[in-house]
């Protein structure tokens, strides 16, 4: 696994989603942000969605909302 950081200290938590079939959606990246901006995922994989976080974790209201996505 590779961590990387913008800043240091500073990381981006990334959710990744796969079933026992080895199904998978795009992956759920949480950024250190008050507001989203568009630039974040525009290079990132196909379908990826990016949330926002003041600290970067995930809640469970990103959860809720990365797993509506997914479905």
């Amino acid at each position: 696994m590779l961590t990387t950081s913008a800043e240091r200290g500073s990381n981006v938590t990334m959710l990744a989603f796969v079933n026992a079939a080895g199904g998978t959606t795009p992956p759920v990246f949480v950024f250190p942000r008050k507001k989203p901006i568009t630039q974040l995922t525009k290079d990132g994989a196909d379908g990826c969605l990016g949330l926002v976080h003041e600290s970067g974790w995930m809640t469970g209201d990103n959860f809720y909302a990365s797993t509506v996505r997914a479905s």
